[in-house]
């Protein structure tokens, strides 16, 4: 007697989705989608309600407090610093050696700035856009999304990096308002849409 297929009679497990309301883990044929977002039945009205108002954000985002976020920062501008010492004294040390002392005062004056500019943007935008989060974010545990969670991308990433020359801009207040947001969002995370949160 030729014997069942043993895989062909198990029970196929339910998929199991979160409720990006409430948290709880449902069976996906219990939900409802709302595009990307699968909503429990119990959650359906006061998700509805969230989204006609425009205040609604997943429950499951642990945003970063400021003072994580200042460390990250200041520990990115360590690592890019001495990318800098490196690669300067590196280079000026091969003019020095070759005689090209012209060659020196056109590098500090007119290409050095312009490497370093790019040098940092690329830094920013390569991070965060592939990673979520740069060396010193992913160091303190935290990273940027969009404000459903979602990665960010190059794109978004470098509209950020350039947001980021607003908050600068306003004598710093474009930071200090992270203070007092409840999703502790700068000007910039504001421009753009994104949030930072805790891995």
């Amino acid at each position: 007697m030729q014997q069942d297929n043993p895989q062909a009679q198990a029970p196929v497990a339910a998929r199991i989705v979160t409720c990006v309301e409430c948290g709880r883990q449902v069976p996906a044929d219990e939900v409802i989608q709302f595009g990307e977002y699968s909503v429990c039945a119990d959650c359906k009205p006061v998700f509805q309600q969230k989204l006609a108002e425009g205040s609604f954000r997943p429950m499951t985002l642990a945003f970063a407090s400021v003072g994580r976020r200042f460390a990250a920062v200041s520990l990115d501008g360590v690592l890019i610093w001495f990318v800098f010492f490196i690669v300067g004294i590196s280079v000026f040390a091969a003019l020095g050696k070759s005689g090209l002392a012209a060659s020196m005062v056109t590098l500090s004056t007119i290409a050095w700035p312009i490497f370093s500019t790019v040098m940092s943007a690329g830094y920013m935008i390569f991070f965060t856009g592939k990673y979520g989060a740069t060396p010193g974010k992913m160091a303190l545990g935290i990273k940027v999304v969009r404000a459903t969670g979602a990665p960010m991308g190059y794109g978004l990433a470098t509209g950020r990096y350039f947001a980021t020359f607003v908050s600068s801009m306003t004598l710093g207040i474009g930071y200090l308002i992270a203070f007092f947001d409840e999703e502790k969002r700068t000007l910039h995370d504001r421009i753009c849409g994104t949030r930072v949160i805790r891995t």
